[in-house]
């Protein structure tokens, strides 16, 4: 950010209505993640501006098992969110690969898995209903079936500070990933016959059943690699199955799906992994 402002750190509802209200421009922050303008204030000098956290709003607030959401702040990170669904038996739809993100955050900037099934491609896409506080101080709720939920989902922090968030869960369940090796001529060909209505396969219909896709192409090598993933059953007892194919033909070994570096060290060291991100975060917090 190029101008100095005033920053604050509400931690009530009312605290938060009172800075919005009292400023001409302001902007919401998370956990800082995004390296886009949109979290610094206008630079005009004639601005009244400041920017708020939403560091100390952080509370999951209820479970409704019967409509299958989750009601929480927005400034609960993806990872918490997660883990606090993980021990009632619920996940969320689709995550990012960063999930340290703020829901709010997340929501806002329209961050994505990598899910085919439509309606849960997005954070954004499973928000059921929403809390804003809008420029004049007043809380705004926006349920199922408002214009303007469909505006506020990707709002970017443009339509006010989001306060609450309802989100769409589902039961955890297991599931079974192929990784996939094909030449160039074969991927072409799969590439093709995806605009075919007539494509029935698991890999040329993704968007039926895959939960995950996820491909690499290496010209130098003239081979194409890539990861998917399926729905095998519940979540108990499930044992962690890893396909290897080539050209569609099963190896007959089991793969080890390829993750970059901070995926691996996350596999590896969880607790350490975890301990050096919140530092990261910490490190870059004023609250």
């Amino acid at each position: 950010c190029q101008k100095e402002s005033m920053f604050y750190c509400p931690d009530s509802l009312v605290d938060l209505q009172d800075v919005v209200k009292s400023h001409a421009d302001v902007r919401a922050s998370g956990m800082l993640h995004s390296w886009t303008p949109f979290a610094c204030p206008e630079n005009d000098p004639g601005v009244d501006s400041a920017t708020v956290s939403t560091f100390k709003f952080n509370q999951i607030l209820s479970l409704n098992t019967a409509n299958k959401t989750v009601l929480t702040q927005g400034g609960v990170s993806t990872r918490e969110l997660m883990n606090w669904l993980a021990k009632r038996g619920y996940i969320l739809p689709s995550v990012p690969f960063w999930i340290d993100q703020t829901v709010a955050g997340a929501v806002a900037t329209n961050t994505h898995g990598s899910a085919m099934k439509q309606g849960t491609t997005s954070m954004s896409a499973m928000v059921r209903s929403m809390d804003l506080v809008l420029a004049d101080g007043s809380l705004k709720h926006l349920a199922q079936g408002d214009e303007e939920l469909r505006a506020a989902r990707v709002s970017v922090g443009k339509l006010g500070v989001i306060y609450q968030l309802e989100l769409e869960v589902e039961k955890d369940y297991c599931i079974t990933g192929t990784k996939e090796h094909w030449t160039e001529k074969l991927f072409t060909r799969w590439l093709e016959g995806l605009k075919s209505p007539k494509a029935t396969s698991q890999i040329a219909n993704p968007a039926k059943d895959q939960l995950a896709i996820q491909m690499f192409w290496f010209p130098n090598k003239g081979i194409i690699t890539g990861n998917h993933r399926t729905v095998t059953g519940p979540a108990a007892g499930c044992p962690v199955t890893i396909n290897s194919t080539f050209n569609g033909a099963p190896t007959g070994e089991m793969g080890k799906v390829d993750f970059p570096l901070i995926g691996k060290m996350r596999q590896t060291f969880p607790e350490s992994y975890e301990m050096i991100e919140l530092w990261m975060v910490e490190a870059t917090m004023f609250c």
